[in-house]
């Protein structure tokens, strides 16, 4: 699997031609193939991205000032991705495909959307048809559009349909009164809960029989079948049957419908699956749900540099040198091997090792050296 690095984690150390060019030397020697890009760091960036890249402790640098195809072509390194922001895209495609192929790369990808509701169903699943329109575009022309994820995409934004109580057994009916020997009818036996709905849209269908169910969809639990009635006596009525329990279903999500709404002929997904373990999802599965669209991956390592005493017994988990933390990074690589990815990139966020973004990248690239 070839190994890049992301940009984002070098604003502090490409602030000059000659740091950049040092820096890009290293990371040839560490082993990496190349960097994935970012628009706002190729060019002068906004002081809004300034501001809220410096907020988050990755500030953009003045890397925007050099000539990045330069410093690239001299220090042999290659370029995956160029990451935009749909915006961009939508106003100037062909402007982000030029930019794009210059740096040798047909990999274009949204980092997410900012200032924007994830809860609300209906503009996740607008963002959807906006992605497909701009990956349509983009394909037609040689390219491709993919996806990459932060935590934000977890949010719930409903839920399936819940299975109902479909009818109650019916008490039996005595036929006559008195000692009569003649039975009464037998109470009619309750019948089952319909099956959730699917709590992903991934894999529909009301029941597990005879509904839809893609290969990676979450179904609704079944409803239990009613209890008969008894049949009753001339003496006494037939006890009613119990009512079937109604079926459950699993939440909605935000990622959900971006995977069940964008088209796979013209969006891909970019996993991040650090930050979806930061959201306390399952990476793995989400991975495996993703399978063959799962085009790129984002790793990072998630754990705590605490060491002695500790003031109390919960520790901040922060980004982590690849194989210093508790994520199951080997699982993961194996998941990412199945699905056909074929290019992973590191990015690790502000809590480098000795404050050094360089350094950080060396020691990660020990762990990928002994993975490929």
């Amino acid at each position: 699997m070839k190994t890049y690095v992301q940009q984002i984690m070098l604003g502090t150390v490409t602030g000059s031609p000659s740091r950049a060019a040092e820096t890009l030397k290293r990371i040839k020697a560490a082993g990496y193939d190349g960097l994935e890009l970012n628009q706002f760091m190729i060019h002068p960036s906004s002081l809004m991205v300034r501001m809220m890249t410096r907020a988050a402790g990755m500030p953009t640098g003045n890397g925007g000032k050099l000539d990045w195809h330069g410093l690239l072509a001299e220090s042999g390194l290659s370029v995956v991705s160029l990451h935009t922001d749909l915006g961009s895209l939508e106003r100037e495609p062909e402007a982000v495909m030029e930019e794009a192929g210059s740096f040798g790369t047909d990999k274009i990808v949204i980092t997410g959307m900012y200032r924007f509701d994830y809860g609300n169903e209906a503009e996740v699943r607008k963002l959807a048809e906006r992605l497909n329109k701009a990956g349509e575009g983009l394909r037609k022309a040689g390219f491709s559009l993919l996806y990459h994820n932060h935590n934000v995409e977890l949010l719930p934004v409903g839920s399936g349909d819940h299975g109902g109580l479909e009818k109650p057994g019916v008490a039996g009916i005595p036929e006559r009164s008195g000692g009569d020997e003649t039975a009464g009818k037998p109470g009619e036996i309750g019948t089952a809960g319909k099956s959730g709905k699917a709590g992903s849209v991934m894999g529909s269908g009301e029941t597990g029989t005879t509904g839809k169910h893609e290969e990676t969809g979450i179904v609704g639990k079944f409803g239990t079948a009613g209890t008969p009635g008894e049949a009753g006596t001339a003496e006494k009525p037939g006890k009613a049957g119990i009512a079937g329990e109604a079926g459950t279903a699993e939440p909605l999500r935000a990622y959900d419908i971006l995977l069940q709404e964008t088209e796979e002929d013209k969006v891909g997904f970019e996993f991040d699956s650090y930050w979806f373990t930061d959201g306390g999802a399952d990476a793995g599965a989400w991975m495996r749900k993703l399978g063959r669209r799962m085009k790129l991956w984002h790793i990072n390592d998630r754990g705590s540099r605490q060491s002695g005493p500790a003031m109390t017994p919960i520790l901040k988990a922060d980004s982590m040198e690849l194989g210093t933390g508790n994520m199951d990074l080997e699982g993961l690589w194996r998941i990412a091997l199945a699905n056909g990815v074929e290019e992973v990139v590191l990015e690790s966020h502000k809590n480098w090792i000795e404050k050094d973004p360089v350094k950080s990248l060396e020691l990660s690239a020990r762990w990928l050296e002994r993975n490929e």
